[in-house]
């Protein structure tokens, strides 16, 4: 079941049974220096499963200062000290969890 759209990314609802939250993979550089064009997927895990992630301020920064990325596809804006740090973190060639 789809919630509510934010900045045009329509997110799941988190199954509170299994103490879910929402992971962000940003997919590897591969040569796009831009977070534009498809580079990142949500997916749900499970904390006692205990994933693996770098955790970021998702409102960190001025909220006038925004940036565009793409994630599934969908337009979402974000602050830019988050998509600078996005940028610096995100691998060449393998998958990053945030």
């Amino acid at each position: 079941m789809a919630t509510p759209k934010t900045n045009g990314y329509g997110y799941q609802t988190l199954q509170r049974s299994k103490n879910e939250i929402r992971l962000l993979k940003l997919l590897p550089a591969d040569g796009n220096e831009s977070l534009n064009s498809s580079a990142c997927h949500i997916f749900h895990a499970a904390l006692h499963e205990q994933p693996k992630f770098v955790a970021l301020s998702y409102v960190w920064g001025a909220a006038d200062n925004l940036r565009l990325i793409l994630v599934e596809n969908s337009e979402v804006r974000v602050n830019k000290n988050l998509y600078d740090a996005m940028m610096v973190l995100r691998p060449p060639k393998e998958d990053l969890v945030i």
